[in-house]
């Protein structure tokens, strides 16, 4: 059977029950799958009767809480994100950098990172991904090593080099600004700039990263 991980609490906005719906979809269609959920929440009990009334709770485990996460991430097949509401989808990366293939859902957050989307309220049209995703094996390992190379720009260190260029940037428009003004005001005073405030700015911000 193929392997599917979601991570995240289980509440509302995880949207953990629109997959149990298309799981119950693939069954239909004679997929083999199993569905494996990380994590605890408010809606643990109501996730396990739904899987109950789908009669698909011999391919659903509930693990709650689990610390070494990344054991889930290599041992899935395709990792899906259905949230209805994200943020910075912190679960998604760490999916991505471990090379998982991910089916997510198309809210902002997620379709900035991947354009392999569904709608979250349309289980027949995750169901859909997922069976072409199931039945694409090698097109599921290229998704992966894709996701790795895209997630590195994401990473910390290419994040603070970003920041630093953008504040170099910053301060040589702030100097030439300023050496305009003295130029078209030679008898005004200049506000005093330090040469190093923008670095001495950008290293701050980067520290706080």
């Amino acid at each position: 059977a193929v392997c599917l991980l979601s991570v995240g609490e289980l509440s509302r906005r995880k949207n953990h029950q629109v997959v149990l719906q298309a799981v119950w979809i693939l069954r239909q269609r004679g997929q083999k799958v199993c569905y494996l959920i990380c994590g605890q929440g408010v809606c643990g009990e109501k996730l396990k009767q739904q899987a109950a009334t789908l009669g698909i709770t011999d391919s659903i485990r509930m693990t709650g809480y689990v610390q070494a996460v990344e054991e889930l991430y290599q041992a899935a097949d395709l990792f899906v994100f259905p949230s209805l509401q994200e943020g910075l989808p912190a679960a998604l990366m760490e999916a991505m950098a471990a090379g998982l293939a991910c089916v997510v859902s198309d809210i902002r957050g997620n379709r900035e990172l991947l354009k392999l989307t569904f709608s979250p309220t349309d289980a027949r049209q995750l169901a859909n991904l997922l069976e072409f995703m199931i039945q694409n094996p090698k097109l599921r390992l290229r998704y992966g090593r894709y996701n790795q190379m895209k997630i590195k720009s994401y990473e910390l260190a290419v994040v603070q080099r970003k920041m630093l260029d953008i504040y170099h940037t910053m301060q040589i428009k702030y100097e030439k600004r300023v050496k305009k003004e003295a130029a078209d005001n030679p008898k005004q005073d200049q506000p005093y700039a330090p040469a190093d405030s923008a670095d001495n700015h950008a290293a701050c911000c980067v520290r706080v990263l």
